[in-house]
């Protein structure tokens, strides 16, 4: 497992060195990297895919949410049986600060509702019906749609269209497996790169030039 530390200010490298060392050389082994200055989220993620060195699956995990047990098993079953498949994800519940709104719960009905690469394909233009911190990823599909990258809206979004524009099928295990942690501080109700406007402009960005011919091309095909 690699633990990044993008730039903390409180005890956590403390923490992770601690389990490092608790956890001992391995296998399995804690690998701590500390960004001595906060990079962002893109950059975190762009540094732990490398220092997962030639792994052929990259999991997802945020600091302040939880995996049920048996989600990575569970993820690498389904990749096992769908050959075909690059990406998949997982159902989640949330655990809120907060009162959950109209629009939260039609958001979370909405991505339970899509599990199968036709139904991601398909809504991926409204928003992104893979939660991030669930996914298993393929390395080959990975490194195919050029990994993460510093991008003026969300790179789990961009990461997804990038996928989709290089044909890799991504899926879903309807199964709860992830509890999202959700609180006012939580990037994504709180960074520009992650507003409404944000989403527009990398959907724009994507269904244009020579990605929408390409796209139409392969749709009459």
């Amino acid at each position: 497992m690699v633990a990044v530390d993008d730039g903390s200010t409180d005890d956590t490298n403390g923490v992770l060195r601690e389990a490092s060392r608790q956890w001992g050389t391995g296998p399995p082994a804690l690998l701590v990297h500390r960004h001595e200055e906060r990079r962002g989220i893109a950059a975190a993620l762009a540094t732990a895919a490398g220092l997962a060195g030639d792994a052929p699956f990259l999991a997802r995990q945020d600091a302040d949410d939880v995996s049920c047990p048996r989600r990575l098993e569970t993820q690498l079953a389904w990749l096992e049986a769908r050959p075909r498949w690059g990406v998949v994800a997982t159902g989640v519940t949330t655990d809120s600060e907060m009162p959950p709104t109209d629009g939260w719960a039609r958001y979370e009905a909405w991505l339970a509702s899509l599990h199968e690469p036709e139904e991601i394909a398909r809504d991926l233009w409204i928003e992104s019906p893979l939660p991030h911190p669930t996914v298993v990823m393929r390395r080959a599909a990975f490194e195919l749609a050029g990994g993460y990258r510093e991008v003026p809206w969300p790179e789990d979004y961009d990461l997804w269209l990038r996928m989709l524009r290089r044909g890799i099928l991504m899926g879903k295990v309807p199964e709860v497996l992830y509890r999202w942690t959700d609180h006012p501080g939580r990037l994504s109700r709180t960074h520009p790169s992650y507003s409404p406007d944000a989403f527009l402009k990398c959907r724009v960005h994507h269904f244009s030039g020579s990605w929408t011919r390409g796209w139409a091309a392969t749709a009459r095909s």
